[in-house]
């Protein structure tokens, strides 16, 4: 509320209030930081399942009759649903009560796992392999696609014999689908010494996105894939018919510094 009113208040550039405005967000951002602190040594830490219990409240949930309106129809459902809701009773005795399905498709048909789909393995979507682009790997690596600033951050710092560990985020500015993620994956690991020394997380080509979503976060020494900033964001952002323009912003990872990184335009597909 602070906050609020001071900026209403203040008149633009000459806001008498920003100090206020400072003082009252730093001590807003130190009090919730101390309330994470206590959430995670009060209530997260040594918090232990209980699948007797987990297994009691998904088997007493009425959400569960959805999976069993393929066999006893929507106006069924719909009628055991209502008489859970008043008795409290659970849907699986119900169905065995009014002899609609049997034992046997209940416990199919009712069954958490399969209604979940733990217990087997996630289907993985797969990657276009990067020899499919043809990049000139040694170029990328001299840096000679990359243009003067990218270029320059990487000679900079292993000069000065620093190299911060950051994790940057991709983020994409408006709605769309997302395309031309696999070919810059495949410029990261054309373009570095060393593919295992990056943390790359990223979504799939097609993915629909909505504005600020994350699209891909690399985690690792900076200059280990500075120059290579102007290439994958080069080759989202062409694909903007198609999918939303990108940007690039850099956040602390863990234990870790940051090298801060403005959006960029990179590259047209010419430069290839």
């Amino acid at each position: 509320m602070t906050v609020t009113l001071a900026a209403e208040a203040g008149q633009l550039q000459l806001n008498v209030f920003e100090p206020v405005i400072a003082y009252r967000l730093l001590r807003s951002i130190d009090t919730l930081s101390r309330a994470c602190v206590v959430l995670r040594e009060r209530c997260v830490e040594g918090i232990t399942p209980n699948p007797g219990r987990m297994r009691q409240f998904v088997e007493q949930s009425i959400g569960i009759v959805t999976a069993l309106v393929p066999a006893i129809g929507y106006e069924n459902a719909t009628a055991i649903a209502k008489e859970a809701l008043e008795s409290g009773r659970g849907v699986y005795e119900l169905v065995l009560e009014r002899g609609i399905l049997s034992r046997e498709a209940l416990d199919r048909l009712l069954n958490p796992d399969a209604m979940t789909g733990s217990g087997r393995e996630p289907r993985r979507r797969k990657r276009l392999d990067p020899s499919v682009f043809r990049l000139p790997a040694d170029q990328i690596k001299a840096g000679e696609y990359s243009d003067r600033y990218s270029a320059l951050i990487q000679k900079v710092l292993r000069a000065a014999k620093k190299n911060p560990r950051v994790r940057l985020q991709v983020t994409a500015k408006q709605d769309g689908w997302l395309s031309g993620i696999d070919e810059s994956i495949a410029i990261l690991k054309s373009g570095v010494e060393d593919w295992g020394s990056l943390t790359v997380n990223a979504l799939y080509e097609g993915d629909l996105l909505d504005a600020w979503d994350t699209v891909m976060t690399i985690e690792g020494e900076y200059a280990t894939f500075a120059h290579l900033e102007t290439l994958y964001l080069g080759v989202l952002d062409t694909a903007r018919e198609c999918a939303p323009t990108f940007a690039s912003s850099s956040t602390r990872a863990p234990q870790t510094g940051v090298v801060p990184r403005s959006a960029r335009r990179a590259l047209a597909p010419a430069a290839w």
